[in-house]
Formats: structure tokens, sequence, C-alpha cells
């Protein structure tokens, strides 16, 4: 039986519960365009890198960045697949795919790096740095300028502005990690 006029319960539990929902709702969009960013980028990458790393010595990281990016699209699709409502839960999946993600990124960076400066492991610690750093920052920005700030609007009460400013300083705090890292990329372009 629906009671009209009837109040939602004021516990910060709820809040923060319909604050995660709203940050699932929009990162729906989000992450299905990103989705698609990354097989237009990982086509264009192995479009670029195939005939370079063609050779037999390659075979294992060309299959294993191709498994990856299979995992990055399952790991995203399962995600996407689940309710709203269901935003605290899909935790395991979320991490999924930022470890499906993070796993990509990193081989794609060590493949490219060997091949453009061979054995050289100072040129593959750089670039793994500089594209991880990279994407953490750019991450976290898109996150909170695209996910996080909306979902707060759509869901104002002080448990839900209490969360988004504890994310927000959480960022916050790593992004000075993170930015001083994007300068190893004046390091790679002198080498």
């Amino acid at each position: 039986m629906v009671v009209p006029f009837r109040r939602a319960p004021r516990h910060p539990a709820c809040a923060v519960a319909r604050l995660a929902a709203a940050q699932a709702r929009h990162y729906r969009p989000l992450a299905a365009n990103g989705l698609v960013a990354a097989l237009v980028g990982g086509g264009a990458w192995a479009a670029r890198m195939g005939p370079v790393a063609a050779a037999p010595g390659w075979l294992g990281l060309r299959l294993l960045v191709i498994a990856l990016h299979g995992a990055v699209v399952a790991a995203t699709l399962a995600l996407l697949s689940r309710p709203d409502e269901e935003a605290l839960e899909a935790r395991r999946q979320a991490l999924g795919v930022l470890a499906a993600a993070t796993a990509l990124l990193t081989t794609m960076a060590l493949l490219d790096a060997a091949l453009a400066f061979g054995a050289y492991w100072p040129a593959w610690t750089l670039r793994v740095l500089h594209l991880g750093a990279f994407g953490l920052w750019l991450g976290g920005a898109v996150w909170n300028i695209f996910v996080a700030v909306p979902a707060a609007r759509d869901e104002l009460a002080f448990a839900t502005v209490a969360a988004s400013a504890s994310q927000l300083e959480r960022f916050r705090k790593r992004v000075r990690v993170f930015l001083p890292l994007l300068f190893t990329g004046i390091a790679q372009a002198a080498a």
C-alpha cells in the first residue's frame, strides 16, 4: 500500500546509498562511451603496432593485449548490466574493470616502450609511470566532473555532501602524486 506524502527515511546510510545509485546512473553513459573509445583506440594501436610487433618473439604480448581488451569489455559489460540500485554491491565488477584496464595499459606501455627503445629498462619504467599517472589523473578528473558532482546535485543531503567531500579530498591528495609523474613525458621526449 502506498501512503501519500510519506517521507523517505532520513538515515545517512540511505542518502549515501542513493548517492551511489545516482553515481552509477551517471557512470553508465560514460562507461559505454569509454568502452567504445577503448575499442577504437585499441584497434588503432593494433593497426599501428601490428606490423611492427609481427616478429615471433612478440606474439605472447600481442595475444595478452587482445585477451586484456576482451577482459575490459567483459568486465565493463558485466558492470553495466547491474541495476543502479545495486551500485554498492557491484564492487567486484568495478574492481574487475579497474584490474583489466590497468593490466591492459601496463602491457601496452611495456610493449610500446620495448618496440621503441629496445631493452632500455629506464624507458620501460618511464612509459609505465607516465601512462599510469595520466590514466589515474584523467580518470579521477572525469569521475569528479561527470559523475560525482552531477550525482551529488541529484541527491542533496548532508550525508551526501559529506561523502562527496570525502571522495573529492581523497582525489585531491592523490593528484599531488599523479601530476609530477606526468612530467616523465618530458624525459621520454628527450630520449
